[in-house]
């Protein structure tokens, strides 16, 4: 049985040559396991989640040229301490 693996929201950017092949990419995407929640075409970008081992496997695809993991930052209520 293989282990679950923590999902982390990834920003993909496509590379100049494949802008035109977004719906392409996506769905490619999609069948290595990416949730995609929004398609920018005009920012030739693309964010969603994946688990975090897959990073590597979708970098390595065509029309790819860069993936970046999302930052997520947690802020503390209003009344507390730090703030």
């Amino acid at each position: 049985m293989r282990g679950t693996c923590e999902k982390v929201t990834v920003l993909v950017t496509v590379d100049d040559e494949y802008s035109g092949r977004m719906t392409e990419i996506v769905d490619r995407l999609r069948a290595e396991g990416m949730s995609v929640e929004n398609v920018m075409k005009t920012l030739q970008t693309i964010t969603g989640s994946i688990e975090a081992d897959k990073i590597d496997l979708i970098s390595k695809q065509e029309g790819i040229a860069h993936i970046e993991k999302a930052h997520q930052f947690e802020l503390e209520p209003p009344d507390s301490d730090t703030q």
